[in-house]
């Protein structure tokens, strides 16, 4: 049977765009910062993303390459600015081994692999768009 971590993550016509917001302990049915790994919704809605990147860092390094980890810190680091390392976390988490399902906000389950997938659309999106802007 597969085994299925549920994540929420923030998506907007379906693509990536706040990270994983929060998992759910699905045994006690309430809301954690970390379940099996996964750092949770406060990490990233944090004010100072130097912090949440300090912090999944750290449990990207305990936990090893967990692609819902790695997705997380490529969101972090796409919202300060920081393209090349965003895409870095984006393409291990997409050419991870370990892959499982996460629950998206609107009630759609994807694999971390197609998670990461579309967080690298998004992030070639908006580096394109930020391009565009800048000219």
């Amino acid at each position: 049977m597969k085994h299925t971590k549920l994540a929420l993550a923030g998506i907007a016509a379906l693509i990536l765009v706040s990270g994983t917001a929060f998992a759910q302990d699905t045994a006690r049915g309430t809301n954690s910062d970390f379940v099996d790994g996964v750092v949770g919704q406060d990490v990233l809605q944090t004010a100072d993303l130097d912090a949440a990147i300090t912090v999944l860092q750290e449990e990207i390094r305990k936990n090893g390459n967990d692609p819902a980890l790695l997705i997380n810190l490529g969101q972090a680091y796409a919202r300060t600015g920081d393209f090349a390392r965003a895409e870095e976390s984006f393409l291990k988490a997409h050419n991870s081994r370990n892959r499982y399902d996460i629950l998206l906000a609107n009630g759609d389950v994807m694999s971390t692999r197609e998670a990461a997938k579309q967080a690298l659309t998004w992030l070639n999106d908006l580096q394109a768009g930020t391009a565009i802007a800048r000219n």
